[in-house]
């Protein structure tokens, strides 16, 4: 845990201070599409298809969210 705990606190952080489509990081927020789909394949393997759909329309808002903002 206490290796985790300045992540923690800079999340928070980042979270009450700035607008969170700005410091949103991650292969959504890139439209890292390899990634996403390693993701997505990891999700089906583990037969979670509950998981996969709901990692599916996360991502896809966060993408169609970056595309509106620029």
């Amino acid at each position: 845990f206490s290796l985790l705990y300045p992540l923690i606190l800079e999340t928070a952080r980042k979270a009450t201070l700035h607008d969170p489509v700005l410091v949103q990081t991650g292969p959504a927020v890139r439209n890292d599409q390899n990634i996403l789909n390693m993701h997505q394949d990891l999700l089906s393997q583990a037969k979670r298809p509950d998981l996969a759909e709901t990692y599916q329309l996360l991502s896809q808002a966060i993408i169609n969210r970056r595309i509106d903002k620029i």
